[in-house]
Order: C-alpha cells, then sequence, then structure tokens
C-alpha cells in the first residue's frame, strides 16, 4: 500500500512538472517577442520633425548676438564708473576717452553685424503628424527660439529693399505673430526641394 501511494505521489509530481513546462516556455516566448524601446518609440505616435533647411553658420551667427549682449552690459556699466572717475578724478581723463572709444565702437560693430543675425532662421522643420512648420532662428540678444505655427501663416519669401540687403538674405513674412524672419538661400542648404517649395507657396 505504501508502496503504490508513493507510486501516485510521484506520478502527480511529474505530470504537475510536465504541465508546467509548456507555459513557461510558453511565458519566454511571450517575454523575448516583448517590443524593444526603440521598437515602441517608432510605432508610437510622436510627432516627427523633417528637416526640410539648415544653414551651416547659424553658430557664427548666434555668438555675434550673445557678444552684442555682453559688450552692452559692459557699455552700461562703464558710463557711471568713468562718469565717476571723471568727477572725481580717479583716472586720467585720456585713459578713460581711449577705453570709452573702444567699448563704444566693439559694441557698434556688433550692432552693426546683428542686424544681418536678428531672427536668422538657422533650421526649418516639418511635423508629418499635424502638419505644423517650426522654424528655429537666433534671438536678438543670441539663443536659439522656435517658432511652431500652421502653413496657412506663411505668407511668403520677398526681398528686402535695398540691393546690397538682397544679397544676404531674403525676408520671410509670417502672419501669427507678425514678424519677419531672415532667410539665407544663398549659404543655405535646402534638404528637401518639393516640401521646402510647398511650404513657401512655391516661393523658394
Amino acid at each position: 500500500m505504501l508502496i503504490l501511494t508513493r507510486s501516485l505521489l510521484r506520478h502527480n509530481l511529474l505530470e504537475r512538472c510536465l504541465t508546467s513546462v509548456p507555459r513557461s516556455i510558453q511565458y519566454l516566448s511571450t517575454v523575448s517577442e516583448a517590443p524593444t524601446v526603440e521598437q515602441h518609440l517608432s510605432q508610437s505616435k510622436v510627432p516627427r520633425l523633417k528637416t526640410i533647411y539648415k544653414l551651416p553658420f547659424i553658430k557664427e551667427a548666434n555668438f555675434i548676438n550673445k557678444m552684442k549682449f555682453h559688450h552692452t552690459v559692459v557699455l552700461g556699466i562703464y558710463v557711471p564708473v568713468a562718469c565717476y572717475s571723471y568727477i572725481f578724478q580717479t583716472s586720467s581723463p585720456e585713459y578713460i576717452i581711449i577705453i570709452g572709444v573702444w567699448i563704444v565702437s566693439i559694441t557698434a560693430l556688433l550692432y552693426s553685424l546683428g542686424h544681418f543675425c536678428n531672427n536668422l532662421i538657422g533650421f526649418i522643420y516639418y511635423n508629418e503628424h499635424n502638419k505644423m512648420l517650426r522654424l528655429s532662428y537666433v534671438a536678438t540678444y543670441g539663443g536659439r527660439k522656435d517658432l511652431d505655427l500652421p502653413l496657412s501663416d506663411i505668407v511668403g519669401l520677398s526681398p528686402p529693399k535695398s540691393n546690397f540687403l538682397a544679397r544676404m538674405y531674403e525676408n520671410l513674412r509670417v502672419k501669427s505673430p507678425n514678424n519677419t524672419f531672415k532667410l539665407n538661400l544663398s549659404a543655405g542648404k535646402i534638404l528637401d526641394y518639393e516640401l521646402f517649395e510647398t511650404v513657401l507657396k512655391g516661393n523658394p
């Protein structure tokens, strides 16, 4: 009787083991077939931005505007210091004038160069998900700014009034906000001509 009981227990245990093996194999196969992070991102509905235009020297333009800001701060600090030194005669007037002329000259030069860098577009992206356009441009005192707007807000390209400026860039006008951006077509690279023409209403 004892031998029969042991045989039944062994048989029941063996049956459980054999039954659990397919379940373990099925679980492992399910885990192995789980999508990776890359596959999950590729299958998700995250908006994709397609680059259709880029300006190679946009970093240099950004640097000029940043230097313009720094020299403006230096000039603002120097004026009261120079007035104090002149009134109380802590420094010679010639020394104060030389430094003042040097700072003003560099600041004026940076503002002249910065005119070409203000609102200069470095990248144009097209959002295929919601048919939006993103303009990445240089701010007045440096730094990158992004503007997302629908295609209906693009007015189009128009050359500046000056012939000299027309060689440097073209004006890209948008409705909202009411602003004008600079687009350099001679030095910039158009990565998708067909989409570029479509986005800018056939006025590349």
